[in-house]
């Protein structure tokens, strides 16, 4: 949603499989992950911030910035997720959205659940099976069937498309701007493929030691600083 300049992936995906004069896709649509491990919401979060769109955790694969909205008068959401679940509950507060580290399960709750037209934005934790269902839905829109068959592995594979990122200096400058959490997270992670959340962090480490900083006072817990338990001395 931040860079309504770069061209919407399930739209390139549908137009590509058209010009080509795919017609049936016999097999699963397979989204692979297998980069990253140790993903999802950070076990330094707080519940209270997980619940909210800034608390969107960082996966393997990121769709439509891991967040949602919900609207409390029909229990719709926006992309439709099909597989969660969401408890509307009045009460005479503000607005309070529960979800759980890495749950289905949300509760919305305050005093204005009941009005008209009201939703609330916040995050997804399956990232890849919402974008796998839209995908499938836009495709099958158009005539292309999705038939979910057991094709056996193999080890020729034949790019069909490739989808450009706007350049890293823009993700960062917008990042920084917006303090996006899931972004700052998938900075860090992405200077450290095929490692694991901490071995990244012990890698950022490395550098700045490299670099002539003394880290011995520092504990750091995530790649945008949302965990409560991060710190750093005045000295550094």
């Amino acid at each position: 949603a931040h860079f309504p300049e770069s061209p919407n992936f399930i739209d390139e995906i549908v137009a590509k499989l058209q010009e080509i004069g795919i017609k049936q896709i016999t097999g699963d649509i397979i989204v692979d992950e297998s980069e990253f491990s140790d993903t999802g919401a950070n076990s330094g979060w707080t519940v209270n911030d997980v619940g909210h769109s800034y608390g969107a955790g960082f996966f393997g694969f990121n769709y439509s910035d891991n967040t949602f909205k919900i609207n409390t008068n029909d229990y719709t959401t926006v992309p439709d997720m099909p597989f969660v679940e969401i408890v509307v509950d009045y009460s005479n507060s503000d607005t309070e959205i529960i979800h759980g580290m890495n749950s289905d399960y949300y509760v919305v709750r305050g005093r204005n659940v009941e009005k008209p037209n009201f939703s609330v934005e916040t995050t997804m934790n399956r990232p890849s099976e919402v974008f796998v269902d839209q995908l499938t839905t836009a495709l099958d829109s158009i005539g292309i069937t999705v038939e979910g068959n057991f094709i056996a592995p193999s080890n020729s594979i034949t790019p069909l498309l490739t989808h450009v990122s706007p350049p890293n200096i823009e993700i960062v400058k917008s990042l920084m701007f917006r303090s996006d959490n899931m972004m700052a997270e998938a900075t860090l992670r992405s200077n450290f493929p095929h490692k694991s959340r901490q071995d990244a962090l012990t890698a950022q480490g490395e550098l700045w030691e490299s670099r002539g900083f003394d880290m011995k006072y520092t504990h750091i817990l995530d790649g945008s600083g949302l965990a409560r338990g991060n710190r750093v001395t005045p000295a550094f």
